[in-house]
């Protein structure tokens, strides 16, 4: 299996949802140890996926691998600009001037302190994946525990809604997967999808 298609089936199982359309964005970790060359297969992710308005940034890189965000720049800039959202990001340190660009940059290097040491996990990091925000603040609340519902999120509240979304999500998952196992590239299926959507 070349780089390229062991990317396209890691992006198909772990950011479907932003692939297709339904979610503004996710973090995917791509481990070194699987690729001839990780620096290339991501590069080439970028350039594809480009094109359909999906950014690709990597958000921590180590010998072991990266930590890859891919958003939907117009989505996500939306969703982080509800003022509620907004109001909460501003007493988490970032500024509501601030471009989504120079957002995704502190929370790059808040990540990156965390690991080095003596700094705590950036939770804001649920508002960039495009999680409710009471359920952001809940898990915070709570330390992570006494969750009424567990998918690609801890769920707090609103879990009729929430299991609607993580059904959605795992049908985009099939989708994407199905068609890389007849021999669709996702960049191919996001074309596809394109010519069907015009």
């Amino acid at each position: 299996m070349s780089d390229s298609e062991r990317l396209d089936l890691l992006l198909a199982e772990h950011c479907a949802p932003v692939l297709t359309g339904i979610k503004q964005s996710n973090l995917v970790s791509v481990a070194a140890r699987y690729y001839r060359n990780a620096d290339v297969a991501i590069s080439e992710c970028v350039e594809s996926l480009s094109k359909y308005g999906i950014f690709v940034e990597i958000i921590r890189h180590t010998d072991d691998g990266y930590l890859v965000f891919i958003y939907r720049q117009r989505e996500l800039e939306a969703y982080i600009r509800r003022p509620d959202i907004m109001n909460w990001m501003t007493l988490k340190g970032y500024r509501s001037e601030w471009t989504l660009g120079r957002m995704i940059d502190e929370l790059r290097l808040r990540m990156e302190a965390y690991h080095v040491g003596g700094h705590e996990f950036p939770h804001e990091v649920g508002i960039f994946l495009g999680y409710p925000l009471e359920d952001v603040m809940c898990f915070i609340e709570n330390k992570g525990k006494n969750a009424i519902s567990i998918g690609p999120w801890k769920v707090y509240s609103r879990q009729d809604e929430a299991l609607r979304v993580f059904s959605m999500y795992k049908k985009a998952c099939h989708r994407l997967k199905q068609g890389i196992r007849e021999g669709f590239t996702i960049s191919q299926q996001l074309e596809r999808a394109m010519c069907v959507n015009r």
